[in-house]
């Protein structure tokens, strides 16, 4: 067991992958070890990196071409680890805290004044699985990162997306 106040850390690498079964391993671990809150930074490594679900789909299609993109997603190992990305977010074992990766979305539109095919911006995108920031009770957008320069300290600042809870109240953006 750890003492008291002290932290543990687990590094995924690519190594190690990040299918969502390991960082449930990882969780465990640390549960068992006698943390009460996890950290998980960036859950969306086990959407789009090694061994995350894209990868494992891409896989299982390039091992059976007779699957479309649609019949991939049901095989499974593929429902086995999504449903796993959904029982991390919501553990009954600890407080679970995650982090997310965001990129700009964009999309093609015709734009009639200028008789031509314009990219627009269509604003953020999680990069996570769909549905997924339903299961949080609470989803905060970082819009300045708190530092320490010098004496001075400043508290990061968040917008409220989401929140279960009567202290915070969704679009306030407040000093956290």
């Amino acid at each position: 067991t750890v003492p008291e106040g002290a932290l543990m850390h687990i590094s995924l690498t690519d190594e190690t992958g990040y299918a969502p079964t390991t960082y449930a391993e990882a969780r465990d671990m640390l549960i068992d070890n006698g943390s009460d809150v996890v950290i998980m930074d960036s859950i969306s490594h086990m959407w789009t990196r090694k061994d995350g679900v894209l990868d494992k789909a891409a896989v299982i299609k390039e091992r059976n071409t007779s699957l479309d993109n649609y019949r991939v997603w049901g095989q499974e190992e593929i429902v086995k680890e999504k449903n796993e990305v959904f029982e991390l977010v919501r553990s009954s074992k600890a407080h679970m805290i995650s982090t997310v990766r965001v990129k700009e979305k964009f999309a093609m539109s015709f734009d009639e004044t200028k008789g031509k095919n314009t990219v627009e911006s269509k604003g953020e995108q999680q990069v996570q699985q769909e549905g997924l920031k339903y299961e949080y009770d609470l989803v905060l957008n970082m819009e300045e990162p708190g530092c320490v320069a010098g004496n001075k300290v400043t508290n990061p600042r968040v917008t409220v997306i989401k929140s279960r809870y009567p202290m915070f109240v969704k679009d306030e953006t407040i000093e956290v």
